[in-house]
């Protein structure tokens, strides 16, 4: 059973938010302390999941700040573990067809074709796109690259469409 998330800051209750920062970050932490002795042994890299929702008001307040803290968590372990030769970046997904979307897409089976209109690729993500940006990031073709937030957004992030073509009159946009 998925847990109820709040789509609303006037909505969340304190037992979302603490379930979220539970799930979204505080679980992120404890794995890195179980693992940080294995990490500095192996000059390891951590890749956290963190989302587009963690840079910019997309909506679910919780589960958007603590993937703000996650990105900051990130960067932390980047800077103070980086002199043992770990890496600590992050990949920010938009929307990606999971099983936690699918309540979503019953209610409204439209709901991903409508959403590509704010991407600028005009598509939604893929799981097979985020496997294989982390991917990258764990692979020595990154060995030079830490403390860096990949939007994995098919340009959500990069500009607003909908908004630019409302101004520009163009549909170059």
């Amino acid at each position: 059973m998925q847990a109820r998330r709040a789509v609303s800051l006037h909505d969340t209750t304190a037992e979302i938010w603490r379930q979220d920062a539970r799930l979204n970050l505080e679980a992120a932490f404890l794995t890195f302390r179980t693992l940080e002795d294995a990490l500095k042994a192996t000059n390891g890299s951590v890749v956290n999941i963190a989302s587009v929702n963690g840079m910019a008001v997309f909506g679910h307040p919780a589960y958007s700040a603590a993937k703000a803290g996650l990105i900051h968590f990130t960067r932390l372990v980047a800077f103070e573990y980086g002199k043992f030769g770990i890496r600590s970046n992050a990949v920010e997904p938009g929307t990606v067809r999971t099983q936690a979307w699918e309540a979503r897409a019953a209610a409204n089976p439209r709901a991903f074709e409508e959403a590509k209109r704010w991407y600028a690729l005009r598509r939604i993500a893929t799981a097979l796109d985020v496997a294989n940006a982390v991917y990258f990031l764990s692979s020595e073709q990154a060995a030079a690259i830490t403390g860096v937030f990949l939007p994995l957004d098919c340009g959500l992030t990069a500009g607003q469409a909908e908004l630019a073509r409302t101004f520009s009159q163009s549909e170059h946009c």
